[in-house]
């Protein structure tokens, strides 16, 4: 083992989702002997009008060693490229003071780009989680790309993907397919039961239940409004079902989503109810428990067909990346989606249904990850 030991490894969070997906591996990271992690927490983590989601990585156990304000309250366009260019300078500052072996972003939110073109800046390794996918409705696909390009070493969920990486990456030999985190704590959660879950969010079990997350579609912003007043129109028609909606992401139109969502609930008081974050592992109970997730959020591509739970996925948002049996598609008009959501409501859940994710060989990707990350380490600073 190198003197340098332990290596100082940091990360960066910006969002609820993006956390869970990371908060194994986070705490792998931060068991080991041989690294020292620090944390940095910027994005919608910090705003309440997302749910002040700081306070959830607290309870984990971790204590952030930076905050970067990148103020989320104003969604507009204009708003979040000003509060990116801002968000460069504190990155590179927290960067420069911490001095860092490795940083380590996941994904493909705007708020990670200032952090890898920081860390650029300051010649440190990036090791890019979640590269080589296409999501062909959000500009997030742009994102994702741009971070591939700037990182060092990859990991990404399906042999599909890395090919897609080494064409891009400058050392395909640092390309590894290691699975989807999503999926790991899909398979090693331990659901708790949804009717607590309800009974905290003021409603009684229904006939059916709905979990619902409609984000913007930032490459076609058009779609968006249609697509979620239709998305509403329909949920209206399923006067006997629970329909729970988790927080939109803080992207231009999400305040608008929010408000038609809000009106929605309000006019639904007894079987519909909205909240910011439930945290990934209630999410993932919620999910579990679900007749069908409704909406255009990945964890409708991932975790929900891994736990066996039929996806309605609406519109573009999504459109590029892997499919299996249990998710259907459909355009953002009443019709289609009415259409889908009873074909979901359909498809038997069964143990055949529960292997259907293209991800279910995977097997524990974060400790796989933290040995990849140890071993570039090693070679890098010997």
């Amino acid at each position: 083992m190198t003197t340098l030991t332990p290596f100082r490894v940091a990360a960066v969070t910006g969002s609820r989702a993006e956390f869970g997906l990371l908060s194994r591996l986070l705490r792998h990271l931060d068991d080991d002997p041989d690294v020292a992690l620090s944390l940095i927490v910027t994005g919608s983590h910090l705003s309440q009008e997302h749910g002040a989601t700081l306070s959830e990585i607290v309870t984990e156990g971790f204590a952030p060693s930076a905050t970067i304000p990148l103020d989320s309250g104003d969604q507009s366009a204009s708003a979040i490229v000003h509060a990116m260019g801002t968000a460069h300078g504190l990155f590179f500052d927290a960067f420069a003071q911490q001095k860092p072996h490795l940083l380590i972003l996941l994904g493909d939110r705007y708020e990670i780009v200032p952090a890898a073109i920081a860390a650029t800046f300051l010649s440190i390794p990036i090791a890019h989680i979640g590269g080589g996918e296409t999501t062909l409705g959000a500009l997030d696909n742009i994102f994702r790309a741009l971070v591939t390009d700037m990182s060092r070493i990859h990991f990404v969920a399906d042999k599909e993907y890395q090919e897609n990486v080494k064409k891009r990456a400058l050392d395909g030999s640092h390309v590894f397919n290691v699975g989807h985190l999503g999926i790991e704590n899909s398979c090693v959660h331990i659901p708790e039961n949804a009717t607590k879950i309800l009974a905290e969010l003021g409603l009684s079990p229904q006939q059916r239940l709905f979990a619902v997350t409609y984000h913007p579609v930032t490459s076609y912003p058009a779609e968006t409004e249609s697509s979620i007043d239709a998305l509403l129109s329909v949920l209206g028609q399923f006067a006997d079902s629970n329909i729970v909606f988790t927080g939109v992401n803080a992207d231009p139109g999400g305040l608008q989503v929010s408000a038609k969502i809000r009106r929605f609930v309000a006019q639904n008081k007894t079987t519909a109810a909205e909240v910011q974050s439930l945290g990934f592992r209630r999410y993932l109970s919620l999910v579990a428990a679900a007749d069908v997730v409704v909406g255009n959020s990945s964890s409708g591509m991932t975790e929900a067909p891994a736990l066996g739970t039929p996806t309605v996925n609406i519109g573009s948002r999504q459109e590029g990346r892997i499919r299996t049996p249990t998710i259907i598609d459909c355009s953002g008009g009443i019709d289609d989606i009415s259409n889908a959501l009873h074909k979901a409501l359909s498809l038997k859940r069964n143990a055949e249904t529960d292997s259907l994710s293209r991800y279910s060989e995977a097997t524990l990707p974060s400790r796989v990850i933290v040995e990849h990350i140890k071993a570039f380490l090693e070679t890098e600073y010997p």
